[in-house]
């Protein structure tokens, strides 16, 4: 996923890069900040950075851009970015979260084993659910499964 590639990017430039974009005020500052920082344009899989500045100046700049946790700054960010062109920073953000979610959910929880229930009289004198295909007070086997 292209945001969990800018994550890395961020997180290991985080502290040359940010307290350069914070200052920032025109997308021309952003790409002198990104030169300052030691970065080239187009590294690390980035588009030319005169097609992102003015999105990422955006960004840094939204109301709810986080202020002091660095990690949440980059989330944020390289979330947000992660759109390139045709969407939205948020709608971005919110596409980046739905397929974290979806992909933890095929870890989270899953079916170890299913059984149908079974009610059965035996013959043994037993009424109730079967297990494991059998009556659970004698052993006899229901006619027909496995």
């Amino acid at each position: 996923m292209r945001a969990d590639n800018y994550r890395r990017f961020f997180k290991s430039h985080w502290e040359r890069l940010w307290p350069l974009l914070r200052t920032c005020s025109t997308s021309a500052d952003v790409a002198a900040a990104w030169q300052r920082a030691g970065l080239h344009d187009g590294e690390a899989g980035f588009i030319r950075l005169t097609a992102l500045a003015p999105t990422m100046l955006r960004v840094v700049r939204e109301r709810r851009f986080p202020k002091r946790l660095k990690l949440a700054q980059v989330d944020f960010l390289a979330d947000s970015l992660a759109g390139l062109e045709g969407i939205t920073p948020r709608t971005s953000r919110d596409l980046c979260e739905r397929e974290r979610t979806r992909q933890a959910g095929d870890d989270r929880h899953r079916i170890l084993r299913a059984d149908p229930v079974w009610e059965v009289e035996c013959s043994c004198g037993h009424r109730g659910r079967a297990v494991g295909w059998a009556c659970p007070k004698c052993g006899a086997r229901i006619p027909g499964a496995r």
